[in-house]
């Protein structure tokens, strides 16, 4: 037998639930609202990183020009960036030698990854493991701020060709949802080769 406060039948009982429903069709109806909020900023978040890779990549390219090789990558160590990255050289180096940004200003100052702001920059390193490689890569952690990639290396097979089922597996995609994992790549033109960087 039904407890006579829980009686549907119950005045006391129906306003209760009738506020119950109430309250409950707001919270989803605010959620639903905040996720749509949320979308379009990581969607532009995510062409704004394509956008400054782009504008990396010629930077680094011009310097390849100008110099023959690609700007020198140094470690950076930090706790979130994982040791076996790199990063563009800092121009207060010890050696002296010059980066993207100095003594030749190929772009005025590093730009800051969206995904990564404690960062110096996004990532960046030579493809074949050689400073005067044919290729070289840039990646950000994407929406997620977790690097999947976390050594150049593994993105080369034994033969020194790009391993491209491993990158599609680690690559973010934002068809795939807004959240969901991948670094967001760049590869730098392989010189001497056909193909390019997007």
């Amino acid at each position: 037998m039904i407890p006579p406060i829980m009686s549907p039948f119950n005045p006391v009982f129906r306003r209760s639930m009738a506020i119950f429903v109430a309250v409950a069709v707001i919270l989803i109806t605010l959620g639903l609202l905040w996720m749509d909020a949320t979308t379009p900023s990581r969607r532009s978040n995510y062409s704004r990183v394509r956008a400054d890779m782009r504008y990396l990549a010629t930077a680094i390219e011009s310097y390849r020009d100008d110099m023959g090789s690609c700007p020198a990558a140094a470690p950076f160590v930090e706790p979130n960036f994982p040791p076996r990255l790199t990063t563009f050289r800092n121009p207060t180096d010890e050696d002296g030698m010059g980066s993207i940004t100095t003594p030749v200003s190929y772009i005025t100052s590093l730009i800051v990854d969206v995904f990564a702001p404690s960062q110096p920059s996004f990532a960046y390193g030579p493809l074949f493991g050689a400073e005067d490689s044919p290729g070289w890569v840039m990646l950000s952690p994407g929406p997620d701020s977790v690097y999947d990639i976390r050594d150049f290396k593994v993105l080369i097979d034994d033969d020194g060709n790009l391993r491209g089922d491993f990158v599609l597996r680690n690559t973010y995609d934002p068809t795939n949802g807004e959240t969901s994992i991948g670094d967001i790549l760049w590869f730098g033109e392989a010189r001497g080769t056909e193909g390019g960087s997007d």
